[in-house]
């Protein structure tokens, strides 16, 4: 087992919202999946955001959509791979 145990310190001028990520850089998923295609990869876990009120006003989303658009308010799969292959992120 691998444990973190650390406080982090995250100085923040807005309200915002905060994601964990924890990620095996040195690890696989061999124990659990010994030959299979999925064993090289590595282990990740993320948590769903942490939303930060800084001032006590009750939390105000900033709006930003990291430059992707939102039709809508909905996004279908195809459109949103469409939008990171455009943003030259890699989709497998």
């Amino acid at each position: 087992v691998i444990k973190f145990k650390q406080q982090l310190t995250v100085n923040l001028s807005e309200d915002a919202h905060i994601i964990v990520i924890a990620c095996g850089e040195e690890s696989n998923l061999k124990l659990g999946y010994g030959n299979s295609s999925q064993a090289p990869i590595q282990p990740c876990a993320y948590n769903n955001p942490i939303f930060v009120d800084v001032n006590g006003d009750g939390f105000k989303p900033n709006g930003d959509t990291l430059g992707f658009s939102l039709p809508g308010g909905k996004i279908t799969v195809a459109q949103a791979k469409k939008q990171l292959i455009n943003a030259g992120l890699s989709i497998e």
